[in-house]
């Protein structure tokens, strides 16, 4: 956790830091390529008329070392339901509220929930993120950003997490909801969700960059009872 001087500040490191690394990227009005798809579909779909493989099937390559990857259904599963930090740091009140029920909701029953809510990529979505991404790399190519190897692509019908986007280790989840449509703001929801990427495979990177704004590493506090009681986990944190 990190702390500035006495209070638990973490939502605002996430959005300097977010600003910091990739501000001068959010700004303005959406890509050139971006554009023409939601004005004219087709001109995308000729950009991969030639090539030999489907759109997303080979991965896409945001940096050298680094692909982009749409999950599998079956993936996808195997990475939500596990029980890494997030799964075992919900509580109570997180499980339920997500179920949108009084119910008290045992963690087998969450995460059956959650695993139910993968959905299959289509062609017409694949085509979308991977021009985007082709954006994006291009904006990026001189930073040496060191990202992992892989990060996976996760597409969800958004009831695992109230209908927002997020993160899970080195996986972007993605709700149905924000596919569709024109959505000129999902080159910058890919660009923060980067960000997040960033931040939790970095460690050092993070620190350095709280360091910078006078926030320092601290203990975990300590929640009065009552507020435990409704505390809302965060993935992204």
């Amino acid at each position: 956790m990190m702390k500035k001087r006495s209070r638990n500040l973490l939502p605002v490191i996430i959005a300097t830091a977010t600003f910091m690394l990739f501000g001068s990227f959010c700004m303005g009005q959406a890509r050139d390529d971006e554009t023409a798809y939601y004005n004219n579909p087709d001109i995308i779909s000729n950009k991969f008329a030639d090539q030999n493989a489907p759109p997303g099937e080979s991965g896409i390559m945001l940096q050298k070392g680094t692909e982009i990857v749409f999950a599998s259904v079956e993936e996808a599963k195997k990475l939500l339901t596990r029980k890494d930090h997030f799964i075992k740091s919900l509580g109570p009140f997180d499980r339920s509220a997500r179920l949108k029920t009084d119910k008290e909701v045992s963690e087998k029953e969450f995460l059956e929930h959650v695993a139910n809510q993968v959905l299959p990529w289509t062609a017409g979505e694949k085509i979308r993120i991977e021009v985007i991404f082709k954006s994006i790399a291009g904006r990026i190519e001189d930073y040496n950003l060191n990202f992992p190897r892989e990060i996976l692509l996760i597409k969800t019908t958004g009831k695992e997490e109230g209908g927002a986007a997020y993160c899970r280790s080195n996986a972007i989840v993605l709700p149905r909801k924000m596919l569709g449509g024109r959505n000129p703001g999902l080159e910058k929801l890919l660009i923060h969700e980067l960000c997040h990427i960033l931040l939790i495979t970095r460690p050092r990177l993070r620190e350095s960059l709280c360091r910078a704004i006078n926030f320092r590493k601290c203990n975990d506090i300590e929640l009065p009872e009552k507020l435990r009681e409704v505390r809302l986990t965060n993935p992204d944190c």
